[in-house]
């Protein structure tokens, strides 16, 4: 196979991966469907809660000072916990939980996207979840929670792994990895977002002249 046809194979895979059907299984009963979005609603609440408590950590425990992170044998001490850990390691295992935890919630986003573009139409509101209101301001801040704060978080470690005498080769990699995948999948559920808004436009008009 030459290299033509293995580029034309990827082409097409990219493309139908960033074109997906958003179309849910018609056949399920829709108290089953709403149920099953109103649990998957609530664990990407729990998981987004937690990814935003894991960044918040990780910008206090960065923001010590530099001269004092510097050398090899750099300590930092928990918070919380009152444990001292390597400061290599912190910039190691947190970088990697972040990621994971990242991709595991975008796992009940996809889901969740698949049933909202159905029960968006039926004039019902969604769980009232931040990122089910609809509202620009919260669609705005769920697509920082999402899509942007991993990326700032990963960035901010690249950037305090600067002074080291090792250079943040691999954070480097996982920042700009993570920010193309980020955007990657913005790009591919920009149809799934613009039809469940355009779906609920009735029942915003409707709420909006009681």
């Amino acid at each position: 196979m030459s290299l033509g046809d293995y580029l034309r194979r990827f082409l097409r895979f990219a493309f139908h991966w960033a074109k997906p059907s958003w179309e849910s299984d018609t056949t399920a009963n829709e108290t089953v469907l709403r149920t099953q979005h109103d649990e998957i609603s609530k664990t990407i609440w729990r998981l987004a809660s937690l990814l935003a408590a894991s960044s918040v950590f990780c910008i206090i425990i960065l923001s010590a000072p530099d001269v004092s992170l510097v050398s090899t044998d750099a300590k930092i001490t928990i918070p919380i916990a009152s444990i001292e850990v390597s400061y290599a390691d912190f910039l190691f295992f947190a970088p990697v939980f972040l990621i994971a935890l990242t991709l595991y919630l975008h796992v009940f986003i996809e889901h969740r996207l698949r049933l909202g573009t159905r029960l968006s139409a039926d004039g019902e509101p969604l769980s009232p979840f931040l990122f089910n209101l609809g509202r620009p301001s919260a669609e705005l801040l769920s697509a920082f929670l999402f899509y942007g704060m991993s990326p700032c978080v990963l960035a901010y470690f690249v950037w305090k792994t600067i002074p080291r005498q090792n250079a943040p080769w691999l954070l480097l990699f996982a920042f700009v990895a993570l920010s193309g995948l980020m955007l990657a999948l913005r790009i591919r559920r920009f149809e799934a977002e613009s039809l469940r808004r355009k779906r609920m436009l009735p029942r915003r008009f409707s709420l909006a002249t009681l």
